[in-house]
């Protein structure tokens, strides 16, 4: 059973690498982008910052593959098990979330590749930026509030504690759509293009009030995590836990950056200068890259007991 699981790993992990290259090979075949050639960023310069970038997305890739992976493995073994159904959850929430990494960064090099539908691809880029983590964190959320249940411990008031948590981060984020001129078209104040472009109901709807959800669910899914890290007994999975607590939170504010980031919107990320806009976006890879390696470190934990519950 175990040597199955292992190929199996293997050839998923071969085939991430293969769509590394092809992501590779697209990013030196399409043309730079309008604001890169506007920034003098062609060339080898432009190269070099796109090897920068696709390095970090591999190894993301990876850990964000091992951690799905090692959970989906343990859920199965220990399916009859009351925590079984928690894991499976966990496990699923972690897939959306790797589907939604791996997904994500063809989108930019397709912008430039087809020109002519850049506005689609754009709306299509932002809601993955969203939709993705929104089902990946409510999974987590549901699957850490299971276990939690299973350990009997004290339920307490997350939903509360999660809003006052997210409340500043939340003021911040509308201040900055509702501020941005160049939401919604590229024809008004000095805009060339716009951020979303969708109409101000589509922009609340399919991308403001969705991604707050998805702060919400994950900000309830690290409460819960530290309510069962707290009530469990288990030395392994406390441990385990710990990693998700540092991991999960990471990936929280992996998310939080980005989307800030691109709340600022295009006509004032266009008078900033360069560097601060790649140091945000450094953070941003090296945050999330951190967030999915402690979540792939704790879920490595689970083999301890994944190797004596299959003998």
């Amino acid at each position: 059973m175990n040597n199955l699981m292992n190929r199996k790993e293997s050839i998923i992990l071969f085939a991430t690498s293969v769509l590394w290259v092809v992501y590779i090979v697209m990013l030196f075949l399409s043309p730079p982008s309008p604001g890169a050639v506007s920034a003098g960023i062609v060339g080898i310069k432009l190269r070099f910052l796109q090897i920068t970038f696709a390095v970090p997305y591999l190894l993301t890739w990876i850990m964000a593959l091992l951690g799905w992976m090692r959970v989906s493995n343990y859920a199965k073994t220990i399916a009859e098990h009351p925590d079984g159904k928690g894991f499976d959850l966990i496990a699923k929430g972690l897939f959306a979330l790797f589907i939604g990494i791996l997904i994500t960064p063809f989108l930019g090099p397709l912008k430039n590749i087809f020109s002519n539908i850049a506005a689609p691809i754009t709306v299509i880029q932002i809601f993955s930026f969203i939709w993705f983590p929104l089902i990946g964190f409510t999974f987590l959320f549901l699957g850490t509030r299971r276990l939690v249940n299973s350990v009997k411990v004290e339920s307490g008031s997350t939903v509360l504690h999660s809003f006052l948590f997210m409340l500043p981060f939340a003021s911040l984020y509308i201040a900055l759509i509702v501020t941005d001129n160049c939401r919604q078209f590229s024809v008004i104040n000095g805009c060339t293009t716009p951020t979303y472009y969708l109409s101000d109901m589509y922009i609340l709807f399919t991308i403001a009030i969705p991604f707050l959800s998805a702060i919400w669910a994950g900000i309830c899914a690290i409460l819960n995590a530290r309510k069962y890290y707290n009530g469990v007994t288990g030395t392994v999975y406390r441990e385990m836990f710990g990693q998700w607590l540092k991991g999960f939170s990471l990936l929280i504010a992996a998310a939080i950056i980005l989307n800030l980031l691109l709340s600022t919107g295009t006509l004032r990320l266009g008078h900033l200068a360069l560097l601060p806009i790649l140091a945000v976006l450094y953070i941003f890879l090296g945050v999330q890259a951190a967030g999915y390696r402690l979540i792939a470190i704790g879920a490595e934990k689970l083999r301890k007991i994944e190797t004596v519950t299959s003998v």
